[in-house]
């Protein structure tokens, strides 16, 4: 799932991507950790658009 937050101009994620590619450095994903898929993804994302952005990993599923 991706969410941007509403002040941003975008409607989609080829506008997402544009804004980011337009603006390097100045956008961060969230993820639930290192290595978990949502990170994966990001990284994904990051490689097949060539945008750049920071990844910031927060704890994963509470502890069992």
């Amino acid at each position: 799932m991706l969410t941007v937050p509403e002040p941003q101009p975008v409607k989609s994620v080829k506008e997402l991507v544009d804004l980011a590619k337009a603006n390097p450095g100045k956008f961060a994903y969230g993820s639930f950790g290192n290595a978990t898929t949502s990170h994966l993804y990001g990284e994904l994302l990051k490689k097949n658009t060539g945008i750049d952005m920071a990844h910031v990993p927060y704890r994963g599923s509470s502890p069992c």
